[in-house]
């Protein structure tokens, strides 16, 4: 295994150990009495300052969205990590002369992905 491919792994490792924590505590979240929207807030700050990745993070506000009945202030999160897999989803079917149709779909999930971290650090300020 090169030297790239162990650290990916790595990083890999370590994301889902830190977001194992994460949907722990949610899953918590009733019994410890931590609100959910401060549980929402404080995954956006973290978002925010690059601590969990853009897509994981919003993919667990998404979880808190739904048991909080759908919060509007919390659906852009929602909107971005949807798109963002439907994206992931195309890209798996698309045939090997649609490589621009595959840097525009690239593009758009990227650009989902800056939009969880902006919108991340307007909510956090709320």
């Amino acid at each position: 295994m090169s030297i790239m491919a162990s650290n990916f792994n790595q990083l890999k490792d370590a994301n889902v150990t830190v977001m194992a924590s994460w949907y722990r505590k949610l899953a918590l979240a009733k019994e410890s009495g931590l609100s959910l929207r401060a549980l929402a807030k404080e995954v956006s700050e973290k978002i925010a300052l690059g601590n969990i990745p853009a897509y994981e993070g919003a993919r667990l506000i998404w979880c808190i969205w739904e048991r909080l009945g759908k919060p509007s202030q919390l659906s852009p999160f929602v909107g971005w990590a949807s798109e963002y897999n439907d994206y992931k989803f195309l890209l798996k079917y698309l045939e090997p002369n649609e490589l621009s149709t595959a840097k525009v779909l690239i593009n758009n999930r990227s650009e989902c992905l800056n939009d969880i971290v902006t919108y991340s650090k307007q909510y956090s300020n709320q």
